[in-house]
């Protein structure tokens, strides 16, 4: 739907064997063009510009955990879907999780 402003709900189900002594980071890779991110239904945080990624540390557990992520996109494709030209002329833009998305530990 090139048209679509609004949001995606993505989520899925990962499996972490180990958690350490360090931090743990849910990396979004690249969003378009903010997202709110759950971990196991706990707000984790909000990206609203780059880098895409929050500290999940205190959320996940060692075994299954679930990744909820809401990414809203701009207006500006909604505008372009506009036939009657009354919000001005908007353009195509690529929308959603784009990624690559990662669990990144650090010491």
């Amino acid at each position: 739907l090139w048209w679509y402003s609004g949001y995606g709900f993505y989520r899925k189900e990962v499996e972490i064997s180990e958690i350490g002594e360090g931090s743990v980071y849910l990396d979004l890779g690249e969003i378009k063009e903010c997202s709110e991110v759950w971990i196991n239904g706990k707000p984790a945080g909000v990206c609203l510009w780059p880098p895409y990624s929050v500290e999940i540390t205190k959320l996940v557990k060692p075994g299954r955990n679930e990744v909820e992520v809401l990414v809203s996109n701009l207006l500006s494709n909604r505008y372009y879907f506009d036939s009657w030209g009354s919000r001005g002329k908007g353009e195509v833009l690529d929308s959603g999780m784009i990624g690559p998305v990662s669990i990144k530990f650090y010491p």
